[in-house]
Order: C-alpha cells, then sequence, then structure tokens
C-alpha cells in the first residue's frame, strides 16, 4: 500500500497542528499509540480520513492518509504549520520507505521471524505501533490494516521487505493480494473508503 501519503509532523507544535486540523486528540493518545481520525471542513464534511502515530511524546506523529487525496492533505497540512510555527511536516518517500500491509490470522506469526529478538508483537494491540528493526534498517509497525483481519502496516526503510516476508511467510501460504481484494475485504469489514462512502458533503456521523 506505498500510494497511500506517509508523512512526519516533527517539532513542539506537533500535537498542536493536529490538534487543529483533527477530531483526535493527539496530546493525550498514549505513546506508541494511533488513532483514526478525519480531517473535516468547515461545514462538517469529510476532506480525508487518516491515521495518527504518536511515536515519541508530544512532539514526533507519524501520519497515514489517502493518496488520492494527497493533493488536498498536504497543503491542509502545510498552511495549518506556517500558521502555528515550531512544527515540520515531511513526506516520507514510498520509494526509499515503503508501505506494506501484512494481513491475516498468521500475520503475527510471520512478521515476528524478521523483526528484532527484543520485539514483542503479541504485546502490540489494536492501533498500537513500535519502531524495530527488520535486517537491521528502521521500520514503524502498526497494528492496523483495512481488511477487517488482525495484521499489521510496515514502513520500512529496506524495499527488500516483501521478498523477506514472502520467504518466511512460504509455510504459512502467504500470497500477493491486489487492491480489488483489498477492497471486497474492506466492504465486509464496514470500513468506509474515501470517494466512495465519504467525502466533503459527507457528515462524520453519516458516514
Amino acid at each position: 500500500v506505498s500510494h497511500m501519503l506517509q508523512t512526519k509532523i516533527t517539532g513542539p507544535n506537533a500535537w498542536k497542528l493536529l490538534h487543529n486540523l483533527t477530531v483526535a486528540d493527539p496530546k493525550n493518545l498514549p505513546e506508541n499509540s494511533g488513532t483514526l481520525t478525519l480531517f473535516p471542513n468547515k461545514n462538517g464534511g469529510i476532506i480525508d480520513d487518516l491515521i495518527i502515530n504518536k511515536v515519541s511524546g508530544n512532539d514526533d506523529f507519524y501520519v497515514v492518509s489517502n493518496a488520492a487525496r494527497a493533493d488536498v492533505d498536504l497543503p491542509h497540512m502545510q498552511k495549518e504549520a506556517q500558521k502555528i510555527g515550531d512544527v515540520s511536516v515531511s513526506v516520507i518517500d514510498y520509494k526509499s520507505n515503503p508501505l506494506v500491509a501484512l494481513q491475516g490470522p498468521k500475520s503475527e506469526e510471520i512478521l515476528q521471524k524478521i523483526v528484532d529478538d527484543d520485539i514483542d508483537l503479541s504485546e502490540l494491540y489494536f492501533m498500537d505501533g513500535v519502531t524495530a528493526n527488520i535486517d537491521g534498517k528502521s521500520a514503524r509497525i502498526t497494528r492496523c490494516g483495512y481488511t477487517g483481519e488482525d495484521g499489521f502496516e510496515i514502513s520500512c526503510s529496506s524495499p527488500e521487505i516483501v521478498e523477506k516476508l514472502l520467504k518466511f511467510g512460504s509455510e504459512s501460504n502467504l500470497q500477493w493480494a491486489g487492491l480489488g481484494e483489498r477492497d471486497i475485504l474492506r466492504l465486509e469489514g464496514g470500513m468506509c473508503l474515501y470517494g466512495n462512502d465519504i467525502n466533503e458533503s459527507t457528515s462524520a456521523y453519516s458516514a
């Protein structure tokens, strides 16, 4: 799912930027946890839905939002960042830091084989995150996904991560799945898709 927009929000006012723009409470999020939230517009419609992950304190957040809204989301965040100051919005390049969704009942078992020995994935609950190493390269791992199944989204600075997952997941019948399959699973899971079920004229309540 490397087409998604990944951004890092850092600086003393990182929490304030997200507080001003979303319906979340980033300041009171526990460290290494995340939440699904929205960018609302002035009429109560939805500019986009996104996931906020608190990496460290109130000055380091990792955000994933929709690729189709990147040309709207990014200027929206940058404009507010310029207004309040002391905060930086930087895009994570998907070519050097791909985002991979590993989904299914055996996802924990497979991923555990390739992360640091001191990381116990069973201690992560839904929307919890951790910074780990895979092949000596940094990875941000969040227990979430868009399929209605248990699983993880992994933002890793090792582009070889997919080959490694397929190798260690071969005994568990790990296979590629395209966005069409993902969309069927998200429908079964009752999850909204921007542009299909929610847009700038949809209220969060009706969504």
